[in-house]
């Protein structure tokens, strides 16, 4: 609850929304980055690349509201 409420004051104080969705850290990014490719053709059955999809669903969400 105490997170919830901090997250929401911080989203206030700085003008910008706060989104739910967690991108993980991973190696595949990383390597897509040396390969001069988007995570999506590099590893598109990855986790990271399934949070990347998830994070863009909430944020165009977000714009059509």
């Amino acid at each position: 609850k105490q997170i919830k409420e901090l997250t929401e004051q911080l989203s206030q104080y700085i003008s910008a929304p706060i989104y739910k969705t967690y991108i993980r850290s991973a190696v595949a990014v990383e390597e897509a980055q040396a390969n001069r490719t988007d995570i999506f053709d590099y590893a598109e059955k990855s986790t990271v690349s399934e949070d990347y999809k998830a994070f863009i669903e909430e944020f165009l969400k977000g714009e059509q509201e």
